[in-house]
């Protein structure tokens, strides 16, 4: 017995902004937030609202909107974990002359000094 979906294309389309925003914002959205992220605005790029046009009238599909968000959560889960790598500090190990002052600048030894606990 094969399970077959009883949705049609229509159940999961949203036709135009209002539809969309009341979708993904509720009745709190603003539809202009829609269009922001549907556009081709270099700001918006990354989390672009997967939608198309039909004729003049943008469309999403319900279906594709919740696959969206589910990237979206990924991804920022994932720009969360990756470790921030920090610059090694290089010292001079001879006195640099400071052009600015024409003196030289006192450095650090090589070594690590380590601070005992007295």
């Amino acid at each position: 017995m094969h399970n077959h979906d009883t949705r049609t294309l229509a159940d999961d389309l949203l036709r135009g902004g209002e539809a969309i925003k009341e979708f993904i914002f509720g009745a709190g959205g603003k539809r202009s937030e829609v269009y922001y992220y549907t556009s081709g605005n270099r700001a918006a790029e990354e989390n672009r609202i997967p939608t198309f046009k039909i004729g003049k009238v943008v469309c999403a599909r319900k279906s594709s909107i919740l696959k969206w968000v589910e990237d979206q959560e990924r991804a920022s889960l994932t720009r969360r974990r990756k470790p921030v790598a920090k610059p090694a500090v290089v010292l001079p190990a001879e006195p640099v002359e400071n052009p600015a002052r024409g003196r030289k600048r006192k450095t650090r030894p090589e070594t690590e000094t380590h601070l005992s606990a007295t």
